[in-house]
């Protein structure tokens, strides 16, 4: 049989870059998309990549076409590229939102459409999604609101697709060290490299995932705690995150 193959979105950089790594390291061909090139790629013929800016208008037939010239099937579809903008809601500017909600949901929206149709029984979708979906993280509010959508938009598909064999899963990691924060906007000050997580090891947690019959998993102790707590008290969870920041808002 042919290899299977995984198509990466963000895969420059970051956890993107560790996930295609590892999957062409063990028995995957490796397609993904970015805006800029990887510098990794000479050590790796099995994997390709192709220009796509996924906070732009999205073009079908540009995916499509790009796409069809590495494979007619996808059978691991990692949905991990992501923007933010560290800043209370009113202070964003509607151009940044627009490509913020263009990025983190409209377009992944836009790409399944044409995903799914060529995702065989057994495949599988993962979104590498974030704790600030259930822990109130001041000035990322409408990142934590654009990945919680895309949460339920997993959830949905994956009662939608059961029948057809086809899996949607959720990874929730808390902070990473990676240029995400920084390019965010995220005060320096804030920014605690010592108690991110290393994008190798949410990278390993993401293969993990695709090899459990669980719908999410949590990337990290302290996003496993931050959900246990937001199940057993919302409301702790969210004064925990007021005494937490209020002094920095």
């Amino acid at each position: 049989m042919s290899k299977p193959w995984a198509f990466i979105t963000g895969i420059s950089d970051g956890v993107g870059q560790c996930v295609a790594r590892k999957l062409a390291e063990q028995r995957y061909n490796v397609v993904g998309l970015s805006r800029t090139e990887p510098d990794y790629l000479s050590g790796f013929p099995n994997i390709g990549w192709f220009h796509f800016d996924l906070s732009q208008k999205f073009n079908d037939d540009e995916f499509t076409v790009s796409l069809s010239r590495f494979t007619e099937r996808i059978d691991l579809a990692i949905i991990n590229a992501a923007t933010a903008f560290h800043s209370p809601l009113a202070a964003i500017p509607g151009d940044i939102c627009d490509r913020m909600i263009a990025t983190n949901l409209t377009s992944t929206i836009r790409m399944l459409r044409h995903l799914i149709p060529i995702m065989p029984p057994g495949s599988q979708t993962v979104f590498v999604n974030s704790s600030v979906e259930y822990h109130p993280a001041p000035n990322m509010g409408l990142y934590a609101a654009l990945k919680a959508a895309q949460s339920h938009l997993a959830s949905t598909l994956n009662v939608e697709h059961f029948s057809l064999g086809i899996r949607f899963k959720v990874l929730r990691p808390c902070f990473i060290n990676t240029s995400f924060a920084r390019k965010a906007g995220e005060p320096a000050a804030n920014i605690n490299e010592n108690a991110g997580l290393d994008p190798d090891l949410v990278a390993d947690d993401l293969i993990r995932l695709t090899r459990k019959n669980v719908f999410m998993l949590n990337s990290g102790r302290f996003s496993k705690f931050l959900y246990v707590l937001n199940r057993i008290s919302p409301g702790l969870c969210r004064w925990l995150s007021t005494m937490k920041h209020r002094e920095r808002v």
